[in-house]
């Protein structure tokens, strides 16, 4: 599915140059011309999706002659990307494009997938020159991940353990715009998808698992003493975690949690209860209630991190 003004009438919409500061490591004011689609409806979400106030449109993707698809870097989900999947899905982007040519009126509204609030900057620079500004920052950089990221992290509403997409690439085979990271022996370490400009990307669905929904059996050992189940949700582990001295390091797991609004308060971990640690906040917490509404209470306990080094 695309949209295109090659193949029709636009309407009130239309495609305008926009321009996005690349910043490879070898040189940062490398600037390449791409397309953003432009419309009153689908440009007002940009907006409210990132919590970008320059009026910014929808950018499409780059390496689409086209330009009839939106950019999978940003938009990877998404059913106007290139690449559909059973995971693709119709959300308030495709509808208010649709609806900005005029040749529909969609009358749906579905939440997207893919992250929002970072900003305007991640929509005008190339994820490379976006992560390392974040890290310079001392930023999160989700949904990105790089080299020397943890393998895994959580998803945005700490449902699922979602995994960096990285792999080596021959020499030769990724174009140099998209070789940020350099050579490495005899080959490039990038992201492995040619429509997300070879962006290193946590995934919530490809060799990522939910949190809520038990897992597929693998015959492998529960190493990180992760539990699965209607009360559990992803949680990200504090510093590096070595469970029994096994020299695995992994960056997130499920446990089962009691809440209190917003906030993880207890932390099941190989049925023992922990405090979540957190800068400023003293590790026992008040009572609280489980997401299956069950009473639980917080008594005092270690850091996860401190409990993972005790276990090691």
């Amino acid at each position: 599915m695309g949209i295109s003004e090659n193949l029709f009438d636009l309407g009130d919409a239309r495609l305008e140059d926009f321009s996005t500061r690349w910043g490879l490591i070898r040189d940062d004011s490398y600037i390449i011309t791409d397309k953003q689609f432009v419309g009153g409806k689908s440009s007002e979400f940009v907006g409210k999706h990132f919590g970008c106030d320059k009026g910014y449109g929808v950018l499409m993707e780059n390496q689409d002659p086209w330009n009839s698809h939106v950019e999978e870097r940003l938009y990877r989900g998404e059913i106007l990307t290139v690449n559909v999947t059973k995971n693709s899905q119709f959300t308030d982007l495709t509808f208010s494009m649709l609806e900005d040519t005029g040749w529909y009126m969609t009358g749906k509204s579905r939440q997207s997938s893919f992250p929002g609030n970072l900003g305007c900057d991640v929509l005008d620079r190339s994820c490379n020159l976006w992560v390392s500004q974040q890290q310079t920052e001392h930023d999160n950089i989700y949904p990105f991940c790089g080299v020397a990221s943890q393998e895994y992290t959580c998803d945005t509403e700490h449902r699922s353990v979602a995994r960096c997409q990285r792999r080596e690439h021959s020499v030769g085979t990724v174009p140099a715009k998209f070789q940020y990271h350099g050579v490495a022996g005899n080959a490039y370490i990038a992201g492995p998808y040619k429509y997300s400009d070879y962006c290193m990307l946590f995934s919530e669905h490809e060799q990522s698992y939910s949190c809520t929904e038990k897992p597929p059996p693998d015959g492998g050992t529960n190493v990180f003493l992760e539990k699965h189940g209607p009360s559990s949700a992803c949680v990200l582990h504090d510093g590096e975690w070595d469970i029994n001295g096994s020299g695995r390091l992994k960056g997130a797991g499920c446990y089962s949690i009691c809440c209190r609004d917003t906030n993880f308060d207890v932390v099941d971990v190989n049925n023992e209860p922990h405090s979540c640690y957190q800068p400023n906040r003293p590790s026992t917490s008040p009572p609280a209630t489980t997401t299956s509404g069950a009473p639980c209470s917080a008594p005092a306990g270690r850091p996860l991190a401190e409990e993972a080094a005790r276990r090691s």
